[in-house]
């Protein structure tokens, strides 16, 4: 019944719009010949200039031919003030901003897009009809769009679970003994030996050196340094989206948490902690605490390795400061063989980040102006200078005798990269926008924009995908609170116990002990954690 009204809703706005505005043929701008308005509501920081004075609001408005009435609200309390608007009933023409849209199109605060991106867009339609897996992913379950999407290609976190060395301490190793960077996980001991052991910053104190640091609760996201070296015996995706420690795999829900595998990993890794190679901060420090070691010069380094996704995690950039250990004194390691099969597998997921960006509020009296102009956002020009961050030949030009981060030309230059947030609109915060490979690789190759893509390439030729969706639909509030309850609890006595095994607290070659522990994740509630994942994705 709620489709039915939906859709009646929907077409009742078609069937009035033509009334309500004179607007060009498809494709063609300005989109409004007489000047029309939309109300759109945006959250934007202090240091911004307001919208309405942004170059980029006043190219848009010329471009399209519509004016925006915006209702701008901080960032730092968008979702209360967001949430407030919803519960008023009185809303904008446009969020900018999507909550829980199959409660919104059932209370009737949205409408649906679908039909309205196919009829009446241009360069939305052909990227969908492009890459219909976004389109799957963005459509509900009862068959409707129901929000504009932002798609953006991240191949560096892609994969999460990466490990960091110090190149020069790298290179004396490799010189000093002959032998090539690690590729299994006796290799990579042997390395972290060799640092423990020679005095690498040469200061005159053997045991000022730390060989593995981390990072590991900050997001769960890579900076444990257990996930890169467990690698070696199991699949462990807690660095990824979706069940953290559980994957998906021929529409199964799989674990390795309580393999024999993953105990023959924590054994090493055991033996690592007691070879003094990794310390117990690595698994509770916060990441101030680990740039404080991390951010030195380089005639006082004392990490060899850091586990991190990407490297600006690693330390804090020193731009002032002589001498200064920067990102690209880290070189990305390869992922360790499996010590069964010979292989490197790491986590991954796709390479396309996909997300709802953009609703159309049932207050919309004009719902194809509405689509007209959110189309402008995929307009190749306006996906450049918002990826760019500014106007061409202005801010950036293409130069064909520079190379870019692909490795070839031409290339993006950046002319004006200083206050661009007062130039244009950050695509991370407003509107919609779809980058792909080659427009995040276009711009001028720099040292460490180099190292942090070639990390990215480095890893994801060995992903496997962790098989969660990218977008859930779940309309059920209860189910939803449930799941996230018995995850907060296993995810936290998995990492908790992981990290004992590690550090002798739990004994990982005592029988007993391991059953415990696999006795605990299961009286945690686990074949009812699985059930209700299953329900939740819809996988039944």
């Amino acid at each position: 019944m709620k489709k039915f009204v939906s859709i009646i809703l929907l077409l009742c706005l078609l069937l009035s719009c033509s009334a309500l505005a004179e607007l060009s043929p498809k494709g063609e701008y300005p989109i409004a010949k007489d000047g029309e308005t939309l109300t759109v509501w945006a959250s934007s920081f202090s240091n911004m200039v307001d919208f309405p004075n942004l170059p980029m609001t006043q190219w848009f408005e010329e471009k399209t031919g519509v004016h925006i009435e915006w209702i701008e609200v901080p960032n730092a309390d968008a979702t209360t003030i967001f949430n407030t608007s919803i519960a008023s009933g009185d809303y904008p023409d446009i969020y900018m901003r999507t909550g829980d849209l199959l409660t919104f199109a059932a209370d009737n605060v949205i409408i649906p897009l679908d039909e309205l991106i196919d009829e009446h867009s241009v360069y939305l339609k052909a990227l969908l009809d492009e890459n219909p897996n976004v389109r799957e992913e963005i459509t509900a379950p009862d068959g409707h769009i129901y929000a504009i999407p932002k798609i953006e290609y991240n191949q560096v976190q892609g994969t999460r679970a990466k490990m960091w060395v110090y190149t020069e301490w790298l290179n004396t190793y490799m010189e000093a003994t002959g032998k090539e960077q690690p590729d299994t996980i006796e290799e990579f001991e042997d390395m972290c030996l060799y640092f423990k052991e020679n005095d690498m910053n040469g200061n005159g104190d053997p045991n000022d050196e730390i060989v593995i640091t981390g990072q590991a609760n900050y997001g769960h996201d890579g900076g444990d340094p257990m996930l890169y070296l467990l690698g070696a015996y199991c699949f462990v995706p807690s660095a990824m989206p979706g069940e953290r420690y559980f994957y998906l795999e021929d529409g199964e829900i799989k674990t390795d948490v309580l393999s024999d595998e993953m105990r023959e990993g924590l054994k090493t890794l055991n033996r690592f902690y007691n070879e003094g190679l990794i310390g117990s901060e690595a698994f509770t420090q916060s990441l101030v605490d680990m740039r404080s070691f991390t951010t030195t010069t380089k005639d006082k380094v004392l990490v060899a390795c850091i586990p991190a996704p990407y490297h600006f995690r690693m330390l804090t950039a020193q731009g002032d400061v002589e001498n200064a250990v920067y990102f690209t004194d880290y070189t990305a390691l390869a992922p360790l063989d499996n010590v069964y099969t010979g292989e490197k597998v790491v986590p991954g997921k796709s390479t396309e980040v996909i997300g709802n960006r953009v609703i159309v509020t049932s207050a919309c009296k004009d719902p194809v102006l509405a689509i007209r102009w959110l189309d402008t956002f995929f307009m190749p020009e306006v996906i450049e200078m918002m990826a760019f961050r500014g106007f061409p030949e202005k801010d950036w030009t293409w130069e064909d005798d520079v190379v870019n981060c692909n490795g070839t030309t031409p290339a993006v230059v950046k002319h004006n990269t200083a206050d661009d947030q007062n130039r244009m609109w950050n695509r991370d915060w407003i509107g919609s926008s779809w980058t792909d490979r080659d427009i995040t690789y276009a711009v001028e190759a720099s040292g460490a924009d180099l190292e942090n893509y070639a990390a990215g390439e480095l890893y994801y030729q060995y992903a496997k995908d962790v098989g969660w969706p990218q977008m859930t639909w779940c309309d059920d509030l209860d189910l939803a609170a449930e799941k996230s309850q018995y995850a907060g609890l296993i995810h936290g006595d998995i990492t908790t116990a992981l990290h004992e095994f590690i550090m002798g607290i739990r004994d990982i070659n005592d029988d007993a002990a391991w059953e415990s522990y696999v006795q605990m994740i299961e009286d945690d509630g686990l074949e009812d954690y699985l059930a209700i994942c299953r329900e939740y994705y819809g996988l039944d």
